[in-house]
């Protein structure tokens, strides 16, 4: 593609033949191949680039994936008439470490060195501290973190790692799933595309939001 002046005055741009084919080759995908065209990209962009724990309500969100990666679907027992479970205190001590009051708080930016610092912290899962169920959401729909968080965990991985193979794991299954919808519904394939592409939805999609795989089942 170039820019050019004709001898009577006009400019304008002239598009290359090769430049031409590939617009009408993008023109004729269909809408399942532009999800992933354009959702792994930036799918991948916002679970990378957004700080851990930033993203709505993550600390609750990866304890409970740990809890399901463990096998606890649900409460463990009552403790003080609530619902709890055990949560590592590396969990709990974690938004600490990161920098105390940056959570849900956009405006304030967090050190790349206490970021760096935790990802090489070695994995610590105890002792653990009896805390209330974070959540009373179905294990369903924790179940692409769960899985993010299992392969970290055996992995040996430190605990800020689980965060990042939580997020990875959610994107994949919205994906996944957002994509078998939009193949299984032809007629309103379009429309579902914008939605899912919408700059909230992939964000969701790739954090620990329960509303990630929510969304992609509410797609199907």
């Amino acid at each position: 593609m170039s820019y050019r002046c004709a001898t009577s005055g006009g400019c304008g741009l002239q598009t290359s033949p090769s430049s031409l084919r590939l617009l009408q080759r993008a023109a004729e995908w269909s809408p399942s191949r532009w999800l992933l065209a354009l959702g792994i990209p930036f799918g991948l962009a916002f679970a990378l680039v957004t700080p851990p724990l930033q993203a709505p309500d993550e600390m609750p969100h990866l304890a409970r994936a740990l809890a399901i990666s463990e096998g606890t679907l649900g409460a463990e027992k009552f403790v003080d008439g609530k619902p709890s479970i055990r949560v590592p205190q590396s969990f709990v001590a974690l938004p600490g470490r990161l920098g105390t009051g940056l959570q849900m708080h956009a405006e304030r930016r967090q050190d790349p060195a206490l970021i760096a610092r935790e990802l090489a912290r070695p994995q610590r899962l105890s002792p653990r501290s009896w805390r209330p169920l974070p959540s009373v959401y179905s294990p369903i729909v924790y179940l692409p973190q769960a899985v993010g968080v299992a392969v970290a965990r055996v992995l040996g991985l430190p605990v800020l790692w689980f965060v990042y193979a939580a997020r990875l794991a959610n994107l994949a299954a919205f994906l996944a799933v957002t994509w078998l919808a939009l193949r299984a519904t032809p007629a309103h394939a379009t429309p579902l595309l914008l939605v899912a592409l919408l700059p909230m939805t992939l964000f969701l999609a790739a954090s620990l939001s329960a509303d990630a795989p929510t969304n992609a089942l509410a797609f199907g």
